[in-house]
């Protein structure tokens, strides 16, 4: 009997609703074609009945390209016949999907491959192509996979799709009516989707485009791009997150809370009519222009980084930052209440991070300050007061901490020692008067007593002028790396090249090195810390910045000591040289650029030396003694000549002469001042009565300095004494404060 080699077969396709199962039906009856010998028949063939054998089914496209692939383990019937579905068999490890996500848009080929066990494996049994591709149409269609719209749909009423399955659509999809979702909406592949009425989306929604008329979103809503040609209404929150772009051509009205938690890219226009609260450290980047109607805060801190088109610094549109629309440009408030050198209203830095100058306080007394002054010469509570009289040597009450912050500054420690003086007159005052009471009984007959009197007053005087003048004056302070004061000055040539440290002649406002005789010689600024008459833009290339007060670098040739004038060289070259005071020569006073604060051997060809230009007025004074000198001496000559003859005579420093001190003015002093303004009749007690009385300074009254009344109306020594203790107490605490202000 020969063995089985060859098979042929045939096959039904039947589709089976999708409905009920997924897959095809496939019948196909086996025939073994070689024939069984029977005595006295010849078979020509003979089907194979209850034969067990493997299946294989593989779908490939009109290019060959496998799309699907499984396998069925069966047996054929008495017959020969299999009957399988395909779509329900053991998919293979090459099978790229599963059936039910077969791609059916391009026609397909059925391979089919048996293997009958009989050691030749699997054998190609058909390869012919599909002609029906599984279409069913229904009057509602249920998608639990991919629904693929290749042209125009046309829903006339409601789509539903359910169970969080995807709905991809590829072409335009059209709503007449109202269309609800109550789950996941996307739209990807950059597909325009058209809603000419309504879209309720329940669920999430994810929209890679899209063009809407109206869009109700009651639920969170995901947007990759979302084009509004239209009004917009959003009335609850919005939020765009994944750094997803978002464009709005049109109007965006929120009723509601709108969070930003990444990025906000404008490109164009944006118009704030409400506040803006981006929170969460999240960042907000505008590319365009922000538009705020209204005022904003901004409680952090505020980043400005601007790449500008120009460079210039005259050009108003070069700066990132603009303030305009008000008579007033920019406030700047600090929280101290008395800001000083530490407190910087603005500070500048260059591209190294290194400071280069600052607007800083100006910080004066406060009010506290003072009352704290006024509180420590106050007599104190009894618990102070018994603390003190138990122990002498304790520390002050109060010091650490509570007074110490109240003088943290130059002015309010001037404060302290401006009243440590009026208390020590104070003290003063009542030990002479302790003694005037204990030798004399008298105090009126004490001439101590009134010039203590005086100097206490004066010393109050004193402490309030110091106390008024620094509570009113407050102020800010420019700090800068430039060490001089410039002013813009025309150049006589404007072709003339002028560098910083060249010394230059002055004529008629108009500068250059060429000028051999000139109304002054000064030099060009190399970086000055306010510059003045600033020209315009288009004129500034006509001037340069000339030093008029300050330190400023100086070309200077040859040896030069600290001290000696700076003067022009004489050569018209823009350099200058250095000459001692005793040898200067009348003539060159009036040549002199500034005094060298530093020193130079004069190795190199020429050195910059710092020098201090715009503070020798006093230069002359020397050359003035001199001649006042040799009048002195032209006189006494004329006068041994002419005894008739009265000379004048200068005092000059260097010659002792019975003249009158006419080179020196001087002032009275205070004390002389007060004693002249005093009844010269009164003893100490009513004068300082009468000065404390009579006093129009809200701090220099009786009524603030305890015992000091007793002692001017009753002057005992049990009074005395009282107000020598007090005030010996009250310095002791003083003195406290500023040993540990050190």
């Amino acid at each position: 009997m020969n063995k089985i080699t060859f098979l042929i077969a045939f096959f039904m396709l039947n589709v089976i609703a999708f409905a009920q199962t997924d897959g095809i039906n496939y019948q196909a009856v086996i025939i073994d074609n070689n024939p069984q010998e029977i005595p006295g028949v010849d078979i020509p063939d003979n089907n194979l009945p209850n034969k067990p054998l493997e299946v294989r089914f593989t779908i490939e496209d009109g290019a060959g390209t496998l799309v699907y692939q499984e396998t069925h383990l069966t047996e054929t019937d008495l017959f020969g016949m299999i009957n399988l579905m395909i779509g329900q068999g053991e998919i293979t490890g090459q099978s790229p999907s599963v059936f039910d996500q077969i791609y059916w848009d391009n026609p397909k080929q059925l391979k089919v491959e048996i293997d009958l066990f009989d050691g030749n494996g699997l054998v190609l049994f058909s390869n012919q192509n599909l002609t029906y591709i599984p279409y069913v149409k229904h009057r509602e269609i249920i998608a639990t996979s991919t629904l693929d719209v290749d042209g125009e749909t046309n829903l006339n009423n409601s789509l539903s799709v359910n169970n969080q399955s995807p709905t991809s659509l590829s072409g335009t999809l059209t709503v007449d009516g109202e269309t609800n979702i109550e789950s996941d909406f996307f739209v990807n592949n950059q597909s325009t989707t058209t809603l000419s009425g309504d879209l309720y989306v329940f669920g999430t929604a994810f929209f890679t485009d899209g063009v809407f008329d109206n869009l109700t979103v009651n639920q969170h809503s995901s947007l990759n791009t979302l084009t509004a040609d239209g009004v917009t209404n959003i009335n609850n929150a919005f939020n765009v997150n994944n750094a997803n772009l978002a464009n709005l051509t049109g109007n965006l009205n929120v009723d509601g809370r709108t969070d930003l938690n990444d990025d906000l890219e404008v490109d164009g226009l944006t118009v704030l009519n409400d506040n803006l609260n981006v929170e969460n450290g999240a960042p907000t980047h505008l590319t365009g222009t922000l538009q705020v109607d209204d005022s904003s805060s901004l409680l952090g801190p505020v980043l400005i980084r601007a790449e500008m088109p120009l460079e210039t610094d005259f050009t108003y549109d070069s700066y990132p930052l603009k303030v305009e629309g008000s008579k007033n440009g920019i406030a700047i408030k600090v929280t101290e209440v008395s800001p000083g050198r530490s407190h910087n209203f603005v500070s500048f830095w260059d591209d190294n991070g290194t400071v280069v100058g600052r607007i800083e306080g100006f910080q004066t007394l406060s009010g506290v300050s003072r009352d704290i002054i006024l509180s420590i010469i106050d007599e104190p509570d009894e618990d102070e007061a018994e603390e003190i009289e138990d122990d002498d040597n304790a520390p002050p009450p109060g010091v650490p901490g509570v007074l110490l912050q109240y003088f943290n500054n130059d002015y309010t420690l001037g404060l302290l020692f401006e009243t440590i003086d009026f208390v020590e007159a104070l003290i003063n005052f009542g030990i002479n008067l302790t003694a005037c009471i204990l030798g004399i009984g008298l105090a009126g007959d004490c001439d101590d007593v009134v010039w203590a009197t005086v100097q206490s007053f004066t010393q109050g005087i004193q402490l309030s002028a110091y106390i008024a003048y620094n509570e009113i004056n407050k102020g800010a302070a420019f700090e800068s790396g430039g060490a001089d004061y410039a002013e813009w000055l025309k150049k006589y040539d404007v072709n003339e090249v002028l560098t910083f440290g060249d010394v230059v002649g002055v004529k008629g406002g108009e500068v250059s090195k060429s000028f051999a005789n000139a109304e002054q010689f000064m030099v060009v600024s190399q970086n000055p810390m306010v510059i003045g008459a600033m020209p315009s833009q288009e004129d500034e290339r006509n001037y340069k910045e000339i030093a008029f007060l300050g330190q400023i670098p100086v070309k200077v040739i040859g040896k030069v000591s600290k001290g000696d004038y700076i003067l022009p060289s004489g050569n018209n070259d823009g350099l200058a040289m250095a000459v001692s005071p005793n040898d200067m020569k009348a003539l060159d006073y009036k040549r002199i650029v500034g005094v060298a604060w530093e020193a130079s051997t004069g190795d190199a060809l020429f050195s910059y030396i710092n020098t201090a230009v715009g503070i020798n007025s006093n230069d002359m004074s020397n050359v003035i003694n001199d001649m006042q000198q040799v009048m002195n001496q032209m006189q006494n000559a004329l006068a041994d000549v002419n005894p008739n003859y009265k000379p004048v005579l200068f005092e000059t420093g260097k010659d002792k002469v019975d003249a009158p001190k006419i080179n020196q003015s001087q002032s009275p002093t205070l004390q002389a001042m007060v004693s002249s303004q005093s009844d010269a009749n009164k003893n100490g007690i009513e004068l300082i009565k009468s000065l404390f009385e009579n006093s129009k300074n809200d701090i220099m009254k009786l009524e603030n300095f305890p015992y000091l009344e007793d002692v001017l109306n009753n002057p005992t020594k049990d009074n005395v004494e009282a107000f020598n203790n007090h005030y010996t107490k009250v310095l002791k605490k003083l003195k406290a404060i500023t040993s540990e202000r050190k």
